[in-house]
């Protein structure tokens, strides 16, 4: 797949086929993860891979928006310490890198915020054992889409401003 067509082929999916992603397809998207742009080059970032369906269960509970049936999960975690400023920034990178890999080997994502609300973060972070400098940026749900969507081109002319 061509990056642009990975880009506007990318969608929330909410419906997902029971299957459980592979050690390939997880190494896949969390090096295009690791490979986002990043301040300083401190990479402030960590990632856990749940496909155990209990604790994603758990998990998902609290999340409003993660309720859907993803068999599967990615967590960024941001390490406040390494890079006080730039931490969700970096994070934020690393997600959307995630996602359009997913989309371009075959996978459905869902993006769930989790930071900066703490009635999210704090259970999972202690559930997980995370660190008190860390932060959980983001819940990523994975899996094989069972929806289809559409490609779209959501540009508008509108929002752009050219100088020069």
């Amino acid at each position: 797949m061509e990056l642009k067509d990975a880009i506007l082929a990318r969608r929330s999916i909410r419906k997902y086929k029971p299957a459980k992603i592979t050690d390939e397809q997880i190494r896949t998207m969390l090096q295009a993860g690791m490979a986002a742009p990043s301040g300083c080059n401190y990479r402030p970032y960590r990632f856990i891979v749940v496909r155990d369906e209990k604790l994603l269960d758990e998990i998902k509970s609290y999340s409003p928006h993660g309720k859907y049936n993803a068999p599967n999960a990615i967590l960024v975690i941001g390490d406040t310490a390494r890079s006080p400023h730039m931490w969700g920034n970096d994070c934020g990178a690393a997600t959307e890198n995630i996602l359009l890999s997913a989309t371009d080997i075959g996978l459905g994502t869902v993006w769930c915020a989790m930071y900066p609300f703490a009635d999210r973060n704090e259970p999972v972070k202690k559930l997980l054992g995370c660190k008190d400098y860390e932060e959980i940026y983001s819940l990523i749900l994975i899996g094989v889409p069972d929806e289809e969507k559409e490609a779209r081109d959501p540009y508008q002319e509108e929002r752009v401003t050219v100088i020069g």
